[in-house]
């Protein structure tokens, strides 16, 4: 079994004041990851051409397929 993961990098809203650390997701710094999870293995931080060989490398169907957090149910 593995999982699949698309990590954004984070930049800072506020650069040029050195008391205002507040992040938001970078989407132009994107990093991939694979996990498989029995075994306990971690493929990354993988640029988006090293992710696809890797998948390749590993066998893994093109079925799984990288989803929204967001389009998880919340059971909270």
């Amino acid at each position: 079994m593995y999982i699949l993961a698309k990590q954004f990098g984070l930049k800072r809203v506020y650069p040029d004041n050195p008391n205002n650390t507040y992040e938001i997701p970078d989407e132009t710094k994107v990093s991939y990851w694979i996990l498989k999870v029995k075994a306990g293995n971690v493929y990354g931080p993988l640029t988006q051409n090293e992710f696809s060989k890797k998948r390749s490398e590993l066998l893994i169907p093109t079925e799984l397929k990288l989803k929204s957090v967001d389009s998880y149910q919340k059971n909270y």
